[in-house]
């Protein structure tokens, strides 16, 4: 005969439901939260058509010290006539979108050519000291927009990852139209991250060296940086959701866009540059990259540079420790 539960036990019962429907009911919505916050992020962060200045704010209390990456920086009249030069290019990137870039090639031709990555939100007509100190020094140059950025087509940013392959797609066609080129990578920010993971690829023999200033050691680790500093969130959950919406969107995972990985398997002789008050990607990434790395290598602290200021802060020794560097793998 089977024995009836008393009052006491059926409260107890009710009890344990009620909480286990109520751990779930919570779950659900940390869940849904979660995905909505990742969507939010996604849309503010990684989708090409939003605007990013909320991302690009400096961090709270860095405001006097930091610039924003693409704000003016007064280049010299000399970078503003040398854009006047540039002629316009085309090529399909692997998965069939239309990327632009510009070239600008020296009046007595040569094969030095150098390739310059812009960064985040940006496009390939923000270098201009740089542009400038390149062509002085000689190189023809290509500047890409990056995929989603000036005039490329895309609709999502590629934090270097899916980048890394277009990349490789521009110098493919640099050296089917000029097959003795020798090439120089060169990129700032998240162009420095493209760079470092395009490194990582088999790349034309033509391309002798990489210069990555200011770039981060994945897209993960400076998106969970990014997050904690400026919205005062922590990775889990919001950027694993964040994550998930990254790969159906992109198709890409913010994991795989990995720098570190691709700089620790690369032969390309890598420089690598950070400026010491740089608060948008933390100078403690270059010394990770720098030792991850097993190429010919070197490094540059610039004291007091912040985000993408590094070249201005440096100035001309800046430029001579670049050109040193590059020049030793470049024909006489």
């Amino acid at each position: 005969m089977k024995k009836s539960m008393t009052g006491a036990e059926v409260g107890t019962a009710a009890g344990i439901t009620a909480g286990i429907a109520a751990g779930i009911t919570a779950g659900i919505a940390t869940a849904i939260a979660g995905l909505l916050a990742g969507e939010y992020f996604f849309h503010i962060a990684l989708d090409a058509s939003t605007d990013k200045s909320a991302l690009l704010k400096p961090a709270p209390g860095t405001e006097k010290k930091e610039k924003v990456p693409g704000e003016e920086r007064n280049a010299p009249e000399a970078a503003t006539m040398l854009k006047a030069q540039y002629e316009e290019r085309e090529i399909e990137s692997f998965d069939q979108l239309r990327l632009h870039g510009y070239l600008c090639r020296q009046k007595k031709p040569n094969k030095k050519w150098a390739v310059l990555i812009h960064g985040y939100d940006d496009s390939g007509m923000w270098f201009g000291r740089e542009a400038l100190a390149f062509y002085q020094a000689g190189f023809n140059l290509l500047l890409p927009d990056a995929r989603g950025h000036g005039k490329s087509q895309g609709t999502y940013v590629g934090m270097g990852w899916h980048d890394r392959l277009d990349i490789k797609e521009w110098i493919c066609w640099l050296v089917r139209q000029y097959p003795d080129s020798e090439i120089v990578l060169y990129g700032v920010s998240m162009g420095a991250a493209a760079v470092m993971m395009a490194a990582g690829e088999k790349l034309p023999s033509n391309v002798k060296a990489a210069v990555e200033d200011c770039g981060y050691t994945s897209a993960w680790s400076v998106l969970s940086y990014q997050m904690k500093s400026q919205f005062h969130l922590p990775a889990f959950p919001f950027l694993y959701c964040a994550d998930f919406v990254t790969r159906i969107r992109a198709g890409y995972g913010m994991k795989e866009a990995d720098a570190l990985k691709c700089v620790a398997g690369t032969r390309l002789p890598m420089f690598f540059i950070h400026g010491t008050e740089d608060r948008f990607v933390p100078f403690e990434m270059m010394k990770e990259l720098y030792d991850a790395c097993r190429s010919e290598k070197e490094c540059l602290a610039v004291a007091g540079a912040a985000h993408v200021q590094a070249a201005l802060v440096g100035g001309a020794e800046y430029w001579d420790r670049v050109f040193r560097f590059v020049d030793r793998y470049l024909e006489r």
